[in-house]
């Protein structure tokens, strides 16, 4: 059987939504609409139940009823799925993949299995993902573990991973030193994706790589027209942005990326338990930076913007009184 990589352009880790007292219910009516705003504006893809879409706090049948509406949507409108289906056992993995595909997933998201990481070297882990391969043929991209950890990806380890018949692709973690080395030596090709989820100094359309981000949830025009931009200046300005602390809070940290939707887009609610509401000292650092993202970073496209009023949710009132932020459709 002959694998292709996931498509080029910009890809979201999207954000699961949840309703009632302790969010025990997913609210799939959000997603839905959540998920036809990012195709409408560009997106080539979503990744369900990553960090971000709080994958360890789903349960398989919620896993079901998001895939299923995620199929719905955007099947007909040609979005790429991908599902994360990290486990730390082989079995768990490849009943993951097996849901995944049967529920509609074009991919799976893999990630080393990290209980056990101080007993593993890089050829465990390579027989590790050409077992996985073995037991799916759901083609699948490989999340390179982040750098605070003992192992590291090499381009020639990485070339190996493109030798198993359905690894089609690698997300690189933020500011590797390989990602430029790496992404230049599979500039082009359709088999083997290299995936950024930083801007960073690589032009992603150039070298054919793919980029998601987070912070696509908020800003998917902005991401797309990143993505899209032919002389660099929308890579200043997101560089210029991203570099600040607040909005790497934003970027990296689900429950600060939540509360900024909600205040800019009027809806994403707070995530389940045990993670927090987010508190004041963070919601004090997130509120400045909210003009940036619902402004023109934001693009005009989303949203009729003619102010913003930052307001303090004790008293309820501001952001989204009428005349001054209108969110689209």
């Amino acid at each position: 059987m002959s694998y292709k990589a996931p498509p080029t352009g910009t890809y979201v880790p999207t954000l699961s939504f949840w309703k009632d007292r302790w969010n025990e219910t997913p609210d799939l009516g959000t997603f839905r609409r959540h998920l036809e705003r990012l195709s409408d504006d560009g997106v080539r893809g979503v990744t369900l139940f990553s960090y971000f879409g709080e994958g360890p706090y789903v349960s398989a049948v919620e896993r079901g009823q998001f895939l299923e509406i995620a199929s719905e949507t955007l099947k007909p409108k040609g979005v790429i799925i991908l599902v994360e289906c990290s486990s730390e056992s082989l079995q768990e993995t490849s009943q993951k993949m097996a849901d995944a595909k049967k529920g509609g997933a074009d991919y799976a998201f893999l990630s080393v299995p990290m209980g056990y990481l101080d007993e593993l070297d890089l050829e465990d882990i390579f027989e590790y993902f050409a077992e996985v391969s073995e037991w799916s043929d759901l083609p699948f991209v490989v999340r390179a573990p982040s750098g605070d950890v003992k192992i590291s990806f090499s381009p020639e380890f990485i070339d190996r991973l493109a030798s198993i018949p359905n690894c089609v692709g690698c997300l690189m973690p933020a500011f590797s030193p390989a990602i430029q080395g790496v992404a230049e030596k599979f500039a082009g090709g359709d088999d083997f994706a290299i995936f950024v989820t930083y801007p960073g100094d690589v032009g992603p359309k150039r070298l054919r790589i793919r980029l998601q981000g987070s912070i696509g949830n908020i800003t998917p025009v902005t991401l797309v027209k990143f993505y899209d931009d032919p002389d660099g200046r929308v890579l200043e300005t997101i560089n210029a942005i991203l570099t600040t602390k607040v909005l790497r809070d934003i970027a990296t940290k689900v429950t600060a990326l939540k509360y900024a939707m909600t205040r800019v887009r009027g809806y994403g609610g707070t995530c389940r338990p045990p993670l927090p509401v987010p508190h004041r000292e963070l919601t004090a650092r997130v509120d400045p930076i909210l003009p940036s993202l619902a402004g023109d970073f934001a693009q005009r496209r989303w949203m009729a913007l003619d102010g913003i009023d930052i307001h303090d949710e004790s008293t309820g009132s501001g952001l989204r009184r009428a005349g001054t932020f209108t969110p689209r459709g």
